[in-house]
């Protein structure tokens, strides 16, 4: 089994999405906030969709707005584009506004307790070719709680 570290990563910006159809219906469609991932793919790939993960939180460094279980992330399927990777991080219409990500693209998974600061991530079923990242739960375009991630590829075999 061959170990590879996967590096935080920033989203290159947020954007909006359906606020013409938005503006048509008088706020009843809703306005689709999304983070963007630069580049069509990660770095990291793989081609084995039953991959797994081991998350290493360090005791004294409080990075990452402090996150010290895997339980402060979601697995997400990027939306692929040309030139780059979407998710959506909320969404709001003349109703009201909703945070967080888009159920529709959550993967899920399980984990379990190594020792204190090591867990192994396990997700909830086989990956399916495309791109992924861990993001921070409660993430949303343009909040400091969003601005990295760890993406990931998998590749088809």
């Amino acid at each position: 089994m061959e170990l590879t570290m996967l590096e935080s990563s920033v989203y290159s910006s947020g954007k909006t999405g359906g606020m013409f159809a938005t503006a048509l219906t008088y706020g009843i469609a809703k306005t689709k906030l999304k983070a963007v991932i630069s580049g069509a793919n990660s770095n990291v790939h793989t081609s084995d969709g039953g991959v797994i993960f081991y998350f290493y939180f360090e005791e004294e460094n409080k990075s990452f707005g402090g996150s010290k279980t895997p339980n402060q992330y979601t697995l997400l399927k990027f939306e692929a584009k040309t030139n780059s990777r979407e998710t959506q991080t909320g969404s709001m219409s003349a109703f009201g506004s909703s945070m967080g990500t888009d159920v529709n693209a959550a993967a899920g998974f399980t984990y379990k307790k190594i020792k204190p600061g090591i867990f192994k991530v396990i997700p909830a079923g086989q990956l399916t070719p495309g791109e992924y990242c861990f993001l921070p739960a409660g993430g949303q375009a343009g909040s400091a709680a969003a601005n990295y991630l760890f993406a990931f590829g998998i590749a088809a075999q």
